[in-house]
Order: structure tokens, then sequence, then C-alpha cells
């Protein structure tokens, strides 16, 4: 239930002959991600190189048949270099030349890979090189040589590429005032807006017309929608939209850098083409995978005779699969899991929706054990962000918990993200006793109700945001609730907001704190209300036990978060169990830990509302 993360990316080279794999393994001692090249043909690994220490490969691809890259990154794994211990690497590229057993690792040079690169051996990107000056560059992958292309401001928060590789746009936020505008390349502004938190449209790349890929809202328009933008004219049209969904990200073809569909989730992901043959490609895979799973594509070679797909197929935890068109042939090139298959180890699982308080439909989803459908013991697993969203593909704490014969419901509460702006909105200043709280406990309900719940055996689990709902439920709801989990959980809302209110201080990250502001409220203003809902302020109310886990190096939520509730609780005389991850950060990338954290949940649930808890 803790590999899937050492697996992070796969690409086909252009002639469709090797596929290059990035992996890795992340321990306390250090970390090893791994960058292989495979021949399809033969099935033989022909190279792996290590990337730098300390490190994660953030994606791969390739430049052509014979030289791959990978983007490599030290802060993906949240670790800071001090505490670390490593203050020369930092981000960069490594490029590996497959038939001469050659890498070259380019340091220093930060920011997303351009997606298209039309003159051979060359990588575009926006960022800094190893003297800090921030613009847009060209690495040579032959020379390793870094060449600054165009100054750009450090307001700037993307670049459009275009057809020529060149810089074409930009984008700038302003963070005092909020205000994002795009420019082209002569500095001559197109478009421009005024948004709440200053987050600006998505450039993100340009149609085979030429027209420039906007993913967002552009107005007041209730989801996201993919925009096709023409700088020429200032001319705008829709050109992808779901009547209920957002759109998520663009598809682009990796050997053109053109943008040829779109994605987005419902509960499985979904993708739409504009290509017409990468589009009768998808509807095939759609057919061949029919109810009992996914697949998306996620890469291919310049003439799509093989393609990369990722997906799940009935009772599997997911897998980058080689596609063949032409012969309709699958084969599985990597799995995320291969030890977890088949309803013992995963549950089964369902799509639901149920009946709010107010008469609002919550969609979630339950995961059942593998015997068993009514007076089970439930764990409530509550998402994080809180503004992101739990999806119906593999989720290895869910499974986890279902084979150890806990049903397991993840409601997508009001808040979540990807089902459109009011659902989103509604989730804004509710936090412990608004709709978002609510939504999860109208969940335990209706689960109980309906007879698949022990209304005397139910656990609320979660992390970052979702270890304050279990906070949350067990100070305002304690009546509900036989146990709580909180995973680097939030204690002390007020503390938090202080926090982000410092950090913006310069308006460096001024757009952050209004973020949280609007999710959260203000910290003057609402500091009463705010007060009330902050859980370590309510250790009086708790009736169950507490497990407190949080890493000593979480640089998003301060470890400080879980010692506070600790001592409140244990001033209150309430029983709670602490366990600090040392040299772990807020996402538990450390496999060791992740597998312990797993670990101790699984007891400390199974104690409290397990078969052989105390009724």
């Amino acid at each position: 239930y803790v590999r899937g993360v050492g697996l992070f990316d796969v690409a086909i080279s252009p002639d469709g002959n090797r596929v290059a794999v990035a992996s890795g393994d992340i321990r306390l001692t250090g970390d090893t991600w791994t960058f292989q090249t495979i021949n399809l043909d033969t099935g033989a690994q022909e190279h792996a190189f290590t990337a730098p220490d300390r490190v994660a490969i953030q994606n791969v691809g390739w430049l052509d048949d014979q030289r791959a890259f990978y983007q490599y990154g030290a802060n993906r794994l949240g670790v800071s270099r001090s505490a670390a211990g490593n203050t020369a690497s930092r981000d960069g590229v490594g490029i590996v030349s497959v038939g001469t057993d050659r890498q070259r690792v380019i340091p220093d040079a930060y920011g997303a890979i351009a997606p298209a690169v039309a003159d051979a051996g060359s990588l575009r990107l926006l960022g800094y090189s190893d003297n800090y000056r921030y613009g847009f560059y060209r690495i040579d992958a032959g020379t390793g040589a870094i060449r600054r292309l165009a100054n750009v401001p450090t307001d700037t928060v993307g670049v459009v590429v275009g057809a020529d590789s060149n810089l074409a746009g930009r984008i700038e936020v302003e963070q005092q005032t909020n205000r994002w505008r795009v420019f082209d390349a002569g500095g001559r502004v197109l478009i421009e807006g005024v948004s709440e938190t200053g987050q600006p449209p998505e450039v993100a790349g340009l149609f085979p017309d030429g027209r420039w890929a906007l993913l967002g809202r552009l107005a007041d328009e209730e989801r996201d929608f993919l925009y096709a933008f023409n700088p020429a004219d200032g001319s705008r049209e829709v050109v992808g939209s779901n009547p209920t969904y957002d759109i998520t990200h663009t598809i682009r073809d990796p050997w053109t850098g053109r943008v040829v569909g779109y994605g987005w989730t419902e509960d499985y992901p979904k993708q739409h083409f504009f290509d017409p043959e990468l589009a009768a490609i998808s509807a095939q895979v759609t057919a061949m995978m029919g109810d009992g799973g996914y697949a998306t594509i996620n890469s291919w070679s310049r003439d799509k005779r093989r393609l990369i797909l990722l997906g799940e197929a009935g009772e599997d935890a997911g897998a980058f699969y080689l596609f063949e068109p032409a012969t309709r042939n699958v084969r599985v090139l990597r799995r995320l899991n291969s030890e977890i298959r088949g309803a013992a180890a995963m549950g089964r699982r369902q799509a639901i929706s149920y009946r709010a308080r107010d008469g609002v439909r919550v969609p979630a989803y339950l995961t059942l054990p593998p015997q068993g459908d009514a007076n089970l013991p439930l764990v409530v697993l509550v998402h994080g962000g809180p503004h992101a969203r739990d999806e119906f593909a593999f989720d290895p704490w869910a499974a986890y918990l279902a084979s150890r014969g806990f049903a397991v419901l993840q409601p997508n509460f009001r808040g979540s993200t990807g089902y459109g702006h009011a659902w989103f909105d509604a989730g804004r200043g509710n936090w412990g006793d608004g709709v978002m709280q609510h939504d999860v406990s109208d969940g335990v309900e209706a689960l109980i109700r309906t007879g698949v719940a022990d209304r005397n055996r139910v656990c609320i689990v979660g992390a970052s945001y979702g270890g304050y709902a279990a906070l949350a439920g067990a100070t305002l709801t304690p009546e509900l609730y036989r146990c709580a989990v909180s995973i680097a959980g939030v204690s002390d809302v007020v503390r938090m907001l202080d926090r982000f209110a410092r950090a913006s201080m310069g308006g460096s990250s001024s757009g952050t704190s209004d973020w949280w502001r609007l999710s959260i409220g203000d910290r003057r203003a609402d500091r009463p209300h705010l007060e009330a809902v902050s859980p370590a302020n309510l250790a009086a109310n708790v009736r169950a036990p507490i497990l407190l886990m949080h890493g000593s190096l979480d640089s998003t939520v301060p470890v400080e978060q879980s010692r506070l509730m600790r001592d409140r609780l244990q001033a209150a005389g309430k029983q709670v169990e602490y366990i600090e991850f040392e040299h772990e950060q807020h996402y538990f990338y450390q496999l060791e830990n992740r597998a312990r954290m797993l670990q101790e949940m699984g007891d400390f649930v199974d104690e409290h509302i397990g078969a052989g808890a105390q009724r």
C-alpha cells in the first residue's frame, strides 16, 4: 500500500522502440530515483541512471530516438535542503544518451520543461540559471550550455512557448493587487483581470492553428472551461467544457507541443481529443476497458503505432500499459502496486451519493471490506486540501483499511474541487461548524440509517485538512465517533492564518494569504468564530481516544499544530497517542514512514472499533 509512490512517469520514444521510466525509493538514509530506458521489442533494460542525491525525478521525455531527459527537483519531496544536509543539489535536468551510456546532469535550471522542442537537441524552460537570473532559457543537450533567451520580470508565473520554441508570451501576477496580465512577446497586454487570490487563467499550450489554450475562468463562468484565444485580435472561443465537472488540463502532442485534447475527472479520469486519430484510439481503449476500469492515453510514438496508457483494469491497483492499436495488443509495462490485487486486498469500491441535512446530494466513495455489507465498523476518511477531491480510482488508504475489515467512506463535501465553482465556493468560511464538516457528519448518519454502518463503531481519519476535520469531528460532534486519527492536521486555525499572514509580508505570497483567508475566514474580523472551531481550544469536549501523527520537518502544517493538540488533550486528561516522525515532511514521502503511519493508523482504528474492541 506504500509502493505506488515509487513509480512516477513513463514516456515512449519518437520511434516507439523504447520507453523511459522514472522510479524511486525514498528512505530515511537517502533517496534513490532511477531513470531507466527499456527496449520494447526485447523487454530488456538497456540503461539505468541515478538522479542526484536527495532529489526526485519529476517528469521524463525524449529529445529524439537516442536521447531522453528527466527533470528533477529537490523540493518535490518537501524536504528543505538545509534539513536534508545537502546544499549542493538544487533543481535541474538530466539528459541521457542511450547509445553511449552517457548521462549529463545540468543543475540549477529550475522550471517546467517546455512541451515543444522545435530544434532537436535542446530544451526550453522558465526559471533561473546557476547565477539565479530569472528568465527564459535554452539548454543545449549536447554541451549542457544554458543560454538565456529572454529576460522576464520576477512576477512572471508562466510563459507561452511559440511554434519556433521561442518566447511568445508570458503571464504575470501583481501580488499586492491580485491583478493578472497576459502579454505577448513584445510586451503588449492581451488579457487582464483581477481575481480574489491573483490566480490567472492557465496558458496551457498552443492549438495547431496557432491560437492559445486558456484554461480556467475568464469571467464568472460556473466551471473551468478550455478556451481557444487568438492573440492577434483578442477573440476567444470555448472549445472544452462539461455540464457538471471542471476541465482540469490540456493534452499536448509530445512531438509538436500542440494541444490535441483535454481532460477532466468524473469518477474516473476522462479525456477528449480534437485529433481524429487519437479520438478513435481513445474510443477503442475505452471500449476495451469496459465498466470495470479505465485507461487514459499518457504518451505515444510519433506515428501513433504504440501508445502508453495509464489506468486500472478490473481488480488491480493501476499500471502503465503498452497499447498497439493495429493489433489491439495490450501488455503491462509496470504495475503501480504489483502485490495488491483482488477484493481481499482492495475491498469493494462503490460510487455513491447521500442527502445532506439541507437536501443537497453529496458525492462520495464507499469501499467495503471483502466480506459483509451491513452493520460494519466505519472509517470516515476525509481528504486534504480542503480544496481537492477524492476519485474512484485506487486509493491505498481506503484499500488498506478495507482489507482490515472496515467500511470506508470518502465524501467529496462542499468545498471540494472539480464539481464547479458553486460547489467549491460553498465551502468558504465553513470549517468546523459549516457545510464542509456537516457534509462529513451527514455521510456517517446516512450509512447508519441504511444499515451499512454500526453507530457504535465509527472512527474519523484524515491528513492535513482531513486531520483538522478528524479533530473537529472529535471535538464538535464527539457523540458520533469512537476514535479519531489526525495526520499532519491543523488544530488552531488562528495560528495557521497568522502564519500565512506573516509569510505574505512584503507581498511575496499575498495570494496564498488571500486564498486561506477566503477559505477559513479573516483572522481579525472572524477571530471569535475561528477560536470556537479550533480543536485545540475544545479539548475538554473530547470523548474518544485520539491518535496524532506529524512529520518534524512539515513546512505546510507546522508540527507545532499537533504538539499543541497533544498538550491540550493531556492537560484535559484525555486519551491521546502522539507519534512524531523525524526528518519527515507533510506528504510522508519516505516509504518507511509511510508504511509505519499506515500500520499505526490501522492498529489504532482496529483497537477501538475493530472486532476486538470494547463495546
